[in-house]
């Protein structure tokens, strides 16, 4: 579900959209300039004539601007924030519908109630930071959250998962910084395909929302993921970051800075589109009036019309996924690039759905050797995302990057614990199942 994030990612031949509008600006003002200066001294002066009237609204609104973005910063630098660790038991027996309850408890909003907590005190809804985690192989699931959100945070999984542990553990990210001596950092951020309004291929589609009879009818996509997480070796890490908050209805373009529709009511128009575009019209021979027809959908069309109603059904989170690998110089292998990380998530993907795609940032966009003159804007990108990565950083400054819409169905399908026939070696499980007391023991 693709947001209208273009601003940064739109570019031709490796060169950003502004460097050709500034250049033809430029081109043109030297042009006129030279032909008729006058009328350039003119426009100069009745600028300056009328400065007394736009100049206050000019200033107004970048100050405005600031301050919105001073306040939140000191607000979020405010907050304390804790990692919290998920350890699995040996099985887990309930679907991704399970996490999907979890997600729905977590699509809460509070701190943006009111125009003075927003506008004066600074405050922003909490976000979320689910994350798996291969060091060497061996894979961790982690929660980021504010220290005052931890209790939440742990109620909403052990109330699904009563058998998991959680337990608050050091960042493993605080303490890697980038050395091209000492690492190699190559990392993306995606996207989607498609409008918000279209779902990637849940977990419902792979109907694990069921019971099966047979183990080997079990068919969990990210399987595909933990095995390439766990086939990492000595000296490699692979981090995924998935970073979600509140969707309040809206996205926002950031292209002409308004407010658009909400991705539910792209999804009813959307639906609306194919029934009227799958209606067949015939012309009356002799009053030549042309009449529509009953829907005629094509099998590919029904799916979409139900995928497209089940997903406006749900809670829509913003948010935004990224992939680090690190490794020491000596063992980076660039051939699990395109496997491991650019085509992490193609398992998820449908021709007539959505599907994640590298989104036009960090590492993606170097693809031209004028890019980079002697690596220095990799480097530039490897500090960046390890610091974005860090920090969390994705709706608020100093990394606020492009977004989308994900539902908790969505969600639940990207990041859910695996069962006992998810074979992946590098899944670490706890030895063994906490449970109570037998209730008979001598006193």
């Amino acid at each position: 579900m693709m947001s209208f994030f273009k601003i940064e990612d739109t570019h031709y031949l490796g060169i950003a959209y502004w460097v050709p509008l500034i250049a033809i600006f430029a081109i043109m003002f030297v042009v006129l300039l030279a032909i008729y200066p006058p009328l350039i001294v003119a426009i100069l002066t009745w600028i300056f004539i009328l400065a007394p009237l736009w100049a206050p609204i000019v200033l107004g609104t970048i100050w405005w601007a600031q301050w919105i973005k001073y306040i939140r910063a000191n607000f979020i630098a405010a907050q304390t924030s804790v990692l919290l660790e998920i350890k699995l038991p040996r099985q887990i027996l309930k679907t991704p519908k399970a996490m999907e309850a979890v997600f729905s408890a977590l699509h809460v909003g509070p701190g943006e109630t009111t125009f003075i907590s927003r506008s004066w005190e600074g405050k922003v809804r909490p976000w979320w930071s689910l994350e798996i985690a291969s060091i060497e192989g061996k894979i961790h699931f982690y929660v980021w959250a504010w220290e005052k959100y931890q209790d939440f945070i742990e109620s909403q999984f052990y109330a699904q998962y009563p058998d998991i542990e959680i337990h608050q553990v050091e960042d493993y990210s605080a303490g890697i910084q980038y050395d091209s001596k000492k690492n190699n950092v190559w990392g993306m951020e995606y996207t989607l395909n498609k409008a918000d309004a279209y779902p990637i291929k849940s977990y419902i589609d792979f109907e694990l929302d069921q019971d099966p009879k047979k183990v080997e009818h079990v068919v969990d996509p990210l399987s595909g993921v933990f095995e390439k997480l766990s086939s990492l070796g000595p000296g490699e890490q692979m981090w995924i970051q998935i970073l979600i908050r509140q969707n309040k209805g809206v996205t926002i373009d950031h292209t002409f800075g308004r407010r658009s529709k909400s991705w539910k009511d792209e999804a009813q128009e959307e639906i609306e589109r194919i029934y009227e575009k799958a209606k067949p019209t015939s012309k009356d021979p002799v009053t030549a009036e042309i009449t529509e027809g009953y829907p005629q959908l094509k099998p590919a069309e029904v799916n979409v019309i139900k995928a497209l109603e089940r997903s406006v059904d749900k809670q829509g989170f913003d948010a935004g996924v990224r992939a680090v690998y690190i490794t020491k110089p000596d063992v980076f292998k660039g051939n699990k690039i395109p496997t491991n990380i650019v085509n992490l998530w193609s398992t998820f993907g449908s021709g007539y759905l959505n599907k994640f795609v590298p989104g036009n940032t960090w590492h993606v966009s170097l693809d031209y050797p004028w890019q980079d003159f002697r690596n220095m804007r990799a480097a530039r990108f490897s500090r960046r995302i390890l610091d974005a990565y860090r920090r969390r950083s994705l709706f608020h400054p100093p990394y606020e990057r492009p977004r989308f819409v994900l539902t908790t169905e969505e969600l639940a399908t990207i990041y859910h614990f695996p069962t006992a026939e998810t074979k992946a070696p590098g899944i670490q499980r706890i030895s063994s199942t906490k449970g109570d007391a037998p209730t008979n023991l001598p006193t």
